[in-house]
């Protein structure tokens, strides 16, 4: 991580929280509150594998009942939003979640 003026570079990850905006590769992903979120926690926790119950309790605020495939849909945005690298960056770990993997 590198912090410069308010803006966190991780990777080719540019992410300013004071305007709420990630960008990749100096490109503005439009991101929801909830995508923003996600990504943020997803970033900020690279190259640690993260279960989809730490993200749900990260990210939405609470446990989950069956609502596992809430992590996999917006997982899914945001592997859309990045673009054809998203499967390189956003790993899914069989069994264990997702991790995310900067270069």
């Amino acid at each position: 991580h590198q912090l410069v003026n308010d803006t966190i570079y991780i990777g080719d990850f540019t992410i300013n929280n004071k305007a709420h905006e990630i960008l990749f590769k100096d490109k503005l992903l439009e991101l929801s509150s909830t995508e923003y979120n996600l990504l943020l926690y997803l970033l900020r926790n690279h190259s640690i594998i993260l279960s989809k119950d730490l993200i749900l309790q990260n990210v939405w605020g609470y446990e989950f009942e069956g609502e596992y495939n809430l992590v996999e849909v917006y997982i899914s945005y945001l592997r859309s939003k990045i673009g054809k690298e998203a499967h390189d960056i956003i790993k899914t770990v069989r069994g264990a979640g997702y991790k995310v993997i900067i270069k």
